[in-house]
C-alpha cells in the first residue's frame, strides 16, 4: 500500500514477457486494477463484486480469452473470493489425471473459469472482441462492433440494473499484420472517448469493477502498450505508472 490509497498486489516484476503464466504486476486504485495481463482478473472481480448475487459482465478484447477447460479443471476451481492473490496465482492442477501438476489459471482461460462458477448469477455478458481465440460457450447477450462500443457502453445502465464487471485490455485498440502487432487501430480520441465513458458509469456506481489490461505482448511491446494506459488511466483518475527501471 502507498499513502495515497494505490496498492500493489503484485509489486512490479520488470518488464518482462507475460507469457501464459507470469504476473508481472497488479496494481489497484479504488475499484479499478490494472495488470500486465488478465490472469488476475477473476480475483479481482471477486474482491469487488459477490459472485453469487446478479451481476453484469461486459468484455473488451481482442481475444475471447475463453480456452476451453477439462472437467478435471473446472471441478477444482477453488473459492476464489476467499483466497489471496499468490494462493490464486500459484493454484495448481494436474494436466489430467495422471499428469503433471499446472497452473489452472492462465492468462486465456480465466474468463472460461469464471463463466462455469458464476454464469448462473449473470445478468448480461457482453463481448467486443476481434474474434481471435476460442468463443465462450456460454453465449453473449450481445456482440458489439467497434463503431458500436462507445455508444453500447455508455447505455449500460439502461440494459440493466445489475453491478457491472468492465474487463478491458488495450490490445483491442491494435492491429497486426503477419503475426506482428503494427500500431492502433483506432484513434486517440475514440479511446479516450471510450475511457471517459467508464469514468463516467464507475462514479455513478453502474461499473463496479474495471480491470485494464496492458498486454505489452499484443500492442507491440511495454512502450506502446505503457503509452496506452498513459491514456486510459488519467481518464480513469487512476495515478498509475510503472517505475521508470525495469
Amino acid at each position: 500500500m502507498t499513502g495515497n490509497g494505490e496498492f500493489w498486489h503484485v509489486p512490479f516484476q520488470g518488464r518482462n514477457p507475460s507469457e501464459v503464466y507470469n504476473q508481472n504486476f497488479l496494481y489497484q486504485y479504488e475499484n479499478v486494477y490494472v495488470m500486465d495481463n488478465h490472469r488476475a482478473a477473476y480475483w479481482c472481480w471477486l474482491r469487488e463484486c459477490d459472485g453469487s448475487n446478479a451481476f453484469s459482465l461486459i468484455h473488451i478484447d481482442r481475444h475471447y480469452d475463453c480456452m476451453p477447460a477439462t472437467n478435471l479443471w473446472l471441478d477444482a476451481i477453488p473459492d476464489v473470493a476467499n483466497i489471496t492473490i499468490e494462493e490464486y496465482l500459484g493454484f495448481e492442477v494436474p494436466v489430467d489425471e495422471n499428469g503433471p501438476q499446472i497452473g489452472l489459471f492462465r492468462w486465456d482461460n480465466y474468463l472460461t473459469l469464471f463463466l462455469h462458477r458464476h454464469a448462473e448469477h449473470m445478468r448480461q455478458f457482453f463481448i467486443a472482441t476481434h474474434r481471435d481465440g476460442a468463443a465462450p460457450l456460454e453465449p453473449p447477450t450481445d456482440v458489439i462492433e467497434p463503431w458500436e462500443l462507445p455508444g453500447a457502453v455508455q447505455h449500460l445502465k439502461d440494459t440493466d440494473d445489475a453491478p457491472w464487471i468492465c474487463n478491458i485490455d488495450l490490445d483491442y485498440f491494435c492491429f497486426s499484420q503477419d503475426q506482428k502487432v503494427q500500431g492502433r487501430l483506432v484513434s486517440e480520441v475514440y479511446i479516450a472517448s471510450l475511457f471517459t465513458i467508464v469514468q463516467h458509469l464507475r462514479s455513478n456506481g453502474t461499473i463496479d469493477v474495471v480491470t485494464l489490461c496492458l498486454s505489452p505482448e499484443c500492442c507491440g511491446g511495454w512502450d506502446a502498450a505503457e503509452v496506452l494506459a498513459e491514456i486510459a488511466c488519467p481518464i480513469l483518475d487512476v495515478p498509475f505508472r510503472l517505475a521508470d527501471s525495469s
